[in-house]
């Protein structure tokens, strides 16, 4: 294809959740690229100008495309480079790696932001690296600017992601029990094989490698735990970092076993149980036109969780990939998902639209326009583009 004559250029921050993951991807896949790591001091204003966005990881096609967002980034570069999959041929496995993917992207989300803002050894050392290698610009000029800095990050994490987004005293145990079960049970499964479905990474693969790697594999809380507690996970996110498709042999996965992998039904019933249900009590109240809402899950409420539209589009998304199975395909998929509690926050409501990206470009940016409001505030708000979904990690 054409595409295979491009190169890339992405623009990273170092400990970003989402970048990793995207270098790990790109890394595998044998994608030609170059890392610029760095700011948003230094690249925000030319990452705007053509993305509308201020985020990281972006890319920059040499024929002069940008496009962000991983999920939808990792679906175009499958799609032109199908020599290397890292998505199943067998339709119910494929479905469920788009499910498991979708799910270690956004509902290890939280656990991973607390972690790294709520412990005083993790926040303190991520205060003076975000006002100095994320930010940038005049924060990084001065002690006491990069102090400053580092004081409204930590507050914008905060009211943001933690306490301004369900996160009570209450329910902190819940947050940390996501992290430890999802060890354990991906421990079970790599103590026996090098990746989720045998010996090559999937798509669900990468979705878990965002958080375990420069979230819960870096942070001093979360690595311990992971070193102590899940020796095998620690060993797979080396494993991940350093994996090229060049060097793997073996079996590829449009033949591995078809049907439920091995393993899974541990992570299948987390993701049945809270993670489904959560994406459709988003829905609705994003359809009702709700800016928030309470979502109650194994006997912890998060009250007043931020509604969504990304995450209505998340929805979508799943609903759309097991719509377009045939009949045979999704009633296989109901008999793995159904028992687990699932199905019916899978498959109600889907009506509902997100408008996230209602031009159907994904992954694709338009440009934004520069203004002296982005010049001076940037750093320390969110983007109100209509297919942003976060600031930073």
């Amino acid at each position: 294809m054409q595409e295979k004559a491009l190169s890339y250029d992405i623009f990273v921050f170092h400990r970003s959740y989402f970048c990793g993951k995207m270098l790990a991807y790109l890394k595998y896949k044998g994608i030609p690229h170059t890392a610029i790591y760095g700011s948003l001091g230094e690249h925000g204003k030319e990452i705007y100008s053509n993305t509308g966005l201020r985020q990281m990881p972006v890319i920059k096609a040499s024929n002069g495309q940008w496009m962000s967002d991983t999920t939808p980034m990792m679906d175009w570069f499958e799609e032109r480079y199908s020599d290397v999959p890292v998505i199943p041929t067998d339709p119910v496995q494929r479905f469920l790696s788009y499910l498991m993917e979708d799910y270690a992207d956004e509902w290890m989300w939280r656990p991973a932001i607390y972690y790294r803002w709520m412990y005083p050894g993790d926040r303190h050392m991520y205060k003076t690296l975000f006002a100095k290698e994320f930010v940038g610009g005049i924060w990084a000029a001065a002690k006491p600017l990069t102090w400053l800095g580092g004081k409204l990050i930590h507050r914008h994490q905060e009211q943001k992601f933690l306490y301004g987004d369900g996160m009570t005293e209450q329910n902190r145990e819940h947050i940390e029990s996501i992290y430890i079960n999802t060890l354990q049970r991906l421990e079970v499964i790599f103590k026996h094989q090098d990746y989720l479905l045998g010996d090559r990474p999937s798509y669900a693969d990468f979705g878990f490698f965002g958080s375990m790697f420069w979230h819960f594999g870096n942070d001093p809380t979360p690595n311990r735990i992971m070193q102590e507690q899940a020796p095998a996970v620690y060993e797979w996110v080396a494993r991940m970092w350093n994996a090229k498709a060049s060097r793997l042999s073996g079996s590829d996965l449009s033949v591995t076993a078809t049907g439920k992998p091995k393993g899974w039904d541990p992570l299948l019933k987390d993701v049945c149980q809270s993670y489904l249900k959560y994406l459709s009590e988003n829905a609705k109240a994003y359809e009702n036109g709700q800016s928030t809402f309470d979502f109650d899950i194994d006997g912890y409420t998060y009250p007043q969780v931020h509604t969504s539209p990304y995450r209505v589009w998340c929805r979508e998304r799943l609903q759309q990939k097991l719509f377009a199975l045939s009949d045979t395909e999704q009633a296989d998929v109901k008999n793995i998902i159904e028992p687990l509690g699932g199905w019916e926050f899978l498959t109600q409501d889907t009506h509902i639209q997100s408008n996230w990206d209602p031009e159907g470009i994904a992954p694709m940016c338009q440009p934004g326009k520069i203004s002296l409001r982005y010049k001076l505030l940037a750093p320390f708000t969110g983007s109100n583009h209509v297919r942003s979904r976060r600031a930073w990690d």
